[in-house]
């Protein structure tokens, strides 16, 4: 009898008094296998305004803005090089592996690999987000360190201090424990959208007004029209060539072309054409250095205090391509030897 309330109290009682509200219902310990991470890993998927259909305009400004931030073309990507300054073999290895986890063959594959993931996120979410941890030996020297990915709509910042909160919806899906978690600052490495190019909020509504342009191919009154085979004067192609408009003006910061060539757009001039190029090269040099700028000041943070920096030879930078344009607005260089530079 006593083994029997015993088992009930091991088996039943005990395990709900440790989780009442059975938070760890449906944890794969598997998801959290770092013992030093304290935020969880999250499945965007659980998120149905993540899942919606984003429309072409949004999907094709996420994968163009996205994509291209390292190397426009991928027969340039053999002539830039990352380095680490001052130069140190097990230091760099220690660094390429930590920086990303599946990109970590060569300290530029592996840096190409963190800018493109940390700018996918500050485009569609206006922020990254990464939990710092490292293991030292014994005599107090950095064996390893991660940069843990997190799913920005996660976490919550609250009188200066950072959660992420987890909620059941989200814990199911995930295989995770529901909760909230406290990150302190120091091991919290926060990439927001630049103000520089307009901040959280102007990429915001970017992201939002690019949805709302993608949902609409044609207008409602116009399809009505079309079924009752009534013929109401509506011009589509004036109606295409506006959104066009529109949607250049939402993203001059960036340079976007939505993907017309300098030989298919007949809604603007060539000279802007060229200068909306050069637009394009200078956003993806600024977020470039802006990105490992945040790196490298997590590299030498409070945590890691390493005492090195990632840098990247080979590419324009910021400083280069408003040099390039510059010239472009006083005429002193050919639209060919412009289009060679910048791309």
């Amino acid at each position: 009898m006593k083994n029997k309330i015993i088992s009930i109290w091991k088996d039943s009682i005990l395990p709900f008094l440790s989780d009442p509200l059975y938070l760890s219902k449906w944890v794969n310990e598997s998801r959290n296998a770092d013992s030093d991470r304290r935020t969880v890993r999250v499945n965007a998927g659980y998120d149905i305004k993540q899942r919606r259909d984003e429309g072409l305009q949004l999907f094709m400004f996420n994968q163009d803005t996205t994509q291209h931030i390292v190397s426009y073309r991928r027969s340039n990507r053999n002539k830039y090089k990352a380095t680490l300054q001052p130069s140190q073999t097990s230091l760099e290895q220690i660094v390429t592996s930590g920086i990303s986890k599946n990109h970590d063959r060569n300290l530029t594959e592996s840096l190409t690999a963190f800018i493109e993931e940390a700018n996918r996120s500050i485009i569609y979410h206006a922020a990254a987000y990464y939990e710092l941890t490292c293991t030292r030996d014994i005599e107090g020297n950095i064996t390893k360190l991660n940069f843990h990915a997190i799913y920005p709509p996660s976490m919550k910042k609250v009188f200066g201090l950072y959660f992420q909160v987890i909620s059941w919806k989200a814990a199911r899906h995930s295989r995770v424990k529901a909760g909230i978690y406290w990150i302190p600052n120091s091991r919290l490495l926060h990439i927001p959208f630049p103000r520089k190019m307009g901040g959280a909020k102007h990429i915001r509504n970017i992201t939002k007004r690019l949805h709302a342009i993608g949902q609409i191919v044609h207008p409602a009154f116009h399809l009505e029209a079309m079924q009752m085979n009534k013929d109401i004067g509506f011009d589509f192609d004036s109606y295409t060539r506006q959104k066009y408009i529109e949607i250049a003006q939402l993203t001059k910061r960036f340079g976007w072309s939505q993907r017309r060539s300098i030989h298919q757009d007949d809604d603007i001039l060539e000279y802007y054409s060229i200068y909306r190029m050069a637009t394009a090269a200078r956003a993806r040099a600024f977020m470039r250095e802006y990105i490992i700028d945040k790196l490298n000041k997590s590299l030498n943070g409070q945590i890691m205090h390493l005492g090195v920096k990632v840098s990247i030879v080979g590419l324009q930078t910021t400083s280069e391509v408003d040099e390039v344009i510059q010239k472009l607005k006083a005429g002193n260089v050919t639209f060919s030897e412009i289009v060679e530079r910048i791309i």
